[in-house]
């Protein structure tokens, strides 16, 4: 704590300094408080909610959506493709996708709580993290319970680094392979033979 308490506060302060210093961030903490402020900037976060909303329980349907046709513009499938989930196949649909995340995240805790290594703990857990705050993230811009930001997510090709699918497979499975359960023995014990000599 003593580390991470002075980092987030940095990180925060940063933030605060970059949303602060660019015109057009300003304006999107604006319509975030009120959308008809700039109904022109704020039309893309409201046709997220309408997608949500007009998805109903069970949805419209696979290919049905409307918004991403319309307000969703060039979001609909990177950062707003939450919305185009809950649009096509309702709350089930979103729900689904929650959930998985929760079993992505339950999955790579358990592979940093089970190793015994420290190192693959980090690695294990600091996946985890990442994959759920940019989940997260997304998930509640969607929801208009938090401001567009331009916050690089995976959901942006060009924001996150393509490198990540292949590292991450390697970062799961490495530490969950190394785990004392699953460790494979290194040597055969003494005193042993395959054949009857």
């Amino acid at each position: 704590m003593r580390i991470l308490v002075p980092l987030g506060t940095a990180a925060a302060v940063l933030v605060a300094l970059l949303v602060y210093g660019s015109g057009n961030r300003m304006d999107r903490i604006a319509i975030f408080l009120d959308p008809q402020s700039n109904t022109d900037l704020s039309s893309q976060p409201m046709s997220a909610l309408y997608a949500l909303a007009s998805g109903g329980w069970w949805g419209l349907g696979l290919g049905a959506s409307r918004q991403k046709y319309g307000g969703l513009k060039n979001g609909a499938h990177t950062d707003y493709i939450f919305a185009v989930i809950g649009e096509e196949l309702g709350l089930f649909g979103v729900l689904l996708v929650i959930g998985l995340f929760g079993m992505l995240g339950w999955a790579g805790l358990a592979v940093a709580m089970r190793s015994d290594r420290m190192f693959n703990k980090v690695v294990a857990a600091g996946i985890t993290g990442w994959f759920l705050t940019q989940a997260i993230i997304n998930i509640f811009v969607v929801m208009h319970l938090l401001p567009v930001l331009g916050v690089p997510s995976r959901s942006s090709p060009t924001a996150a680094p393509r490198c990540w699918p292949r590292s991450s497979r390697r970062g799961y499975c490495w530490p969950s392979h190394a785990t004392p359960p699953l460790r494979a023995p290194t040597s055969r014990p003494a005193g042993r033979s395959r054949g009857r000599g």
